[in-house]
């Protein structure tokens, strides 16, 4: 890799069009001037790739990648391939960001020689960002990473947002560290192995980046194709979170940790399955959630109570007896 640039921050694009060129004006209004965006179109089917283009060709710190659609993983993995800063940052493409956020980033990560720094968003929606509603953190200092996922975890502030990331390029080149693709909620996998890794944490409590509230993001959509892809994405997340937490043989406070974290998303996939998945799919879906243990699992990390409060709306009995008949209806029995 040349590292010619101090920063590279990777953008993946789909169908974004409406919002691509507030983003990317807030980008290059940034103070701090050294550094590349590698745009990640993603097999987009409206203006996005048109817009880029008219960035590249006025700003040659914009680098577009082109690629069919394979998800936001497969894009940022893209953008990781070919990145050349000393640091990687990421950014979603509908989003805004103040001008200085990488300037008082890079400091910060620089004066204290960090590995990772976390930073702060606001909210805001419409055509222009408004006033910040901070969801950040309190202060700035310097743990390791598998102290920050204790701290999180017990305080239910798992911050796992891709875009506040700022993050050592040869620090990732010595984990391997890789999104996984195909799936949803990608950023708590890929979150909970930067810290395993991460020696010297550090968070920016100032709130730097617009996190822009869109209708119709993929958490806000209820068709049966997403619910399903959401769902099925679940089960992948509290898995990789169990591996991890078996790997930590050494260290009970961090498997705790890795496991609680678990068992909270084991509690959104439960109300994914009982409120929004189809009749059809919820008996599938629920029978999987039982044979690999879940409700223990919640019950068991910090979460039972709202699982016993809502066991009976779960339905498990009535579902279970979805599936006995629905194999009676079909002729497969005995198995």
């Amino acid at each position: 890799m040349s590292e010619d640039v101090a920063l590279s921050i990777i953008v993946p694009v789909y169908n974004a069009a409406p919002y691509l060129p507030v983003l990317l004006a807030s980008l290059l209004a940034q103070t701090h001037r050294d550094f590349e965006i590698i745009v990640v179109d993603d097999g987009s089917t409206d203006d996005s790739v048109s817009i880029i283009e008219s960035f590249v060709s006025s700003d040659r710190r914009v680098r577009l990648l082109r690629q069919k659609n394979a998800g936001v993983s497969s894009a940022r993995n893209r953008g990781l391939d070919v990145a050349r800063g000393r640091w990687i940052g990421f950014a979603d493409a509908d989003d805004w960001i103040a001008p200085e956020t990488y300037e008082i980033w890079l400091a910060q990560a620089r004066q204290l020689d960090l590995d990772l720094l976390c930073g702060s968003s606001f909210r805001f929606e419409g055509a222009t960002p408004k006033a910040p509603a901070w969801d950040g953190v309190s202060a700035a200092r310097v743990v390791d990473g598998k102290r920050w996922m204790q701290e999180a975890v017990a305080a239910r502030n798992w911050l796992h947002f891709v875009y506040l990331q700022l993050i050592r390029h040869d620090f990732l080149q010595r984990q391997s560290l890789r999104f996984v693709e195909g799936i949803v909620h990608e950023d708590v996998l890929w979150t909970a192995a930067l810290m395993l890794g991460a020696p010297r944490v550090g968070q920016c409590p100032q709130p730097l980046y617009g996190y822009r509230i869109t209708p119709g993001s993929l958490s806000g959509t209820d068709t049966p194709v997403i619910v399903r892809h959401r769902a099925e994405s679940y089960f992948a997340v509290i898995d990789g979170l169990i591996a991890m937490a078996r790997g930590q043989t050494g260290d009970a406070a961090v498997h705790a940790a890795l496991m609680q974290q678990a068992g909270r998303e084991a509690k959104h996939l439960y109300t994914v399955i009982a409120e929004d998945s189809a009749p059809g799919e919820r008996a599938e879906l629920a029978a999987n959630f039982i044979a690999r243990r879940y409700p223990q699992l919640i019950a068991e990390h910090g979460y039972g109570n709202r699982l016993r409060r809502h066991w009976r709306a779960f339905k498990a009995r009535r579902v279970l007896a979805e599936i006995a008949q629905r194999e009676h209806s079909t002729g497969i029995q005995g198995r």
